[in-house]
C-alpha cells in the first residue's frame, strides 16, 4: 500500500473507529457501519490508483488506447474518492460532529465538472448557465496533440457551434484535491478525539473495580472444606454468604456498563459461567447435601469461582484504566 497523507489519516480514523468501545456504538446502526467500512476501503481503492497514474504510469503515445483507459479511470478515480470521503464524514457524523460536504469546495466541483466533461458525458452534457432558465447542450472531445500524462486539454462545443478550450494540469488537480481532503480529515481526526475525550470524562471517577471490591472472596478455598463436615454450620453459612455477595456484587456491574453503552454479550457471558460454579457451590453448602459432597468436587468449583472472580476484576480495571487515559494513542 502507498503511503499519502490521505491514506495516513484513513489509518488513524480506521484506529479510531476500531478503538473500544466507539466500535460498538457504530456497529448498533449496521447500515451506518457498512457505509463506514464500504467508504475507507474505498478511499484507500482510489487514492492507490491516482497515485499510481501519478508516479507509476507510463505515457506511450503508440497506446493511446491504454491512456485513454488510464484517464478515464484516473479522472473516475478523484470522483469515487470525493463521494466516498463524504460517505466517511456522514456515518462518524454522529461520533465526530463534524460534516463535509465536496460541492461546498470549488476546487472539488471543478474537478467533478472535468470528469463530467471527460468521462461522463462528452457527447451530450447538460447543464444551466447563469441568468438562464432552460438546460444547454454541450459536446466535448480530447485534443490528442500535444496531450501528456500530465497536462490534457480538450474543446467544448455548444449547442450553437461555439467552441473553447480547457487546458487542465493533472498535478495540480491532484494536489487541489488532495490538500482538501487531508484538511477536512483532520478535523474529522480531532472531531473523533473531542468526541472520545467527553465521552471518557463522563465516567471517569466512576470506578468500575470498585463494583467488584470484595475482601471475603481470598478464603474460598478454605471454605470449600465446610461442604462436606455437618458440623461446620458456621462455617458453611460464611460460605454462603461469600457466594451470595460476589453474584450480587457481579450483578452491579450490569448497570453501569449498560450506562457506557458497552457491549454485554461478554460480560454475561462471563457471568454465566461463574454462576453456574456459584450455584453448585451453595448446593454443596446446604446442609442437606454436605454429607454427600465430595471435597475434591467443591475445591475445583472454589479455585473456579475465586480465578474467575479475579478475571472480572482484572477486567473491569482494565476498562477503568481506559477512561482514565488521557488520549488515544497514535499508531
Amino acid at each position: 500500500m502507498v503511503k499519502t497523507e490521505i491514506i495516513r489519516l484513513i489509518q488513524e480514523i480506521s484506529q479510531r473507529v476500531n478503538d473500544f468501545p466507539r466500535q460498538h456504538r457504530l456497529i448498533q446502526n449496521s447500515a451506518h457501519w457498512s457505509r463506514l467500512v464500504s467508504a475507507m476501503d474505498t478511499i484507500e481503492d482510489a487514492e492507490e490508483s491516482i497515485d499510481y497514474y501519478l508516479n507509476n504510469l507510463r505515457f506511450d503515445r503508440n497506446l493511446w488506447g491504454s491512456y485513454i483507459l488510464a484517464l478515464y479511470g484516473f479522472l473516475q478515480s478523484l470522483e469515487i474518492e470525493q463521494d466516498a470521503t463524504a460517505a466517511l464524514f456522514a456515518a462518524l457524523e454522529s461520533e465526530s460532529q463534524v460534516r463535509f460536504n465536496a460541492h461546498e469546495h470549488e476546487a472539488l466541483r471543478e474537478i467533478r465538472d472535468i470528469r463530467h466533461d471527460v468521462v461522463g458525458h462528452p457527447t451530450n452534457r447538460k447543464r444551466m448557465l447563469s441568468g438562464t432558465e432552460r438546460e444547454f447542450h454541450f459536446y466535448y472531445q480530447l485534443l490528442r496533440k500535444n496531450m501528456s500524462k500530465d497536462e490534457i486539454k480538450y474543446g467544448e462545443l455548444d449547442e450553437n457551434g461555439k467552441r473553447k478550450w480547457r487546458t487542465v494540469q493533472i498535478v495540480l488537480l491532484c494536489r487541489h484535491q488532495a490538500s482538501i481532503i487531508v484538511n477536512e480529515m483532520k478535523k474529522l481526526v480531532k472531531g473523533l478525539d473531542e468526541t472520545e475525550m467527553k465521552y471518557k470524562a463522563k465516567f471517569k471517577k466512576i470506578r468500575l473495580a470498585a463494583f467488584l471490591e470484595d475482601e471475603m472472596y481470598p478464603w474460598i478455598p478454605q471454605l470449600m472444606m465446610a461442604t462436606c463436615d455437618p458440623a461446620q454450620d458456621n462455617e458453611r453459612r460464611q460460605g454462603i454468604q461469600v457466594i451470595t455477595r460476589m453474584k450480587e456484587k457481579i450483578n452491579s456491574l450490569e448497570k453501569p456498563l449498560s450506562q457506557r453503552e458497552l457491549s454485554i454479550e461478554g460480560f454475561n457471558e462471563y457471568r454465566n459461567e461463574i454462576f453456574h460454579a456459584c450455584d453448585k457451590l451453595l448446593e454443596m453448602f446446604s446442609s442437606e447435601n454436605c454429607e454427600h459432597v465430595n471435597p475434591l468436587d467443591s475445591q475445583i468449583y472454589g479455585f473456579f469461582i475465586k480465578s474467575k472472580y479475579k478475571e472480572f476484576q482484572d477486567w473491569a480495571a482494565e476498562l477503568d484504566r481506559y477512561y482514565s487515559s488521557p488520549s488515544i494513542p497514535t499508531p
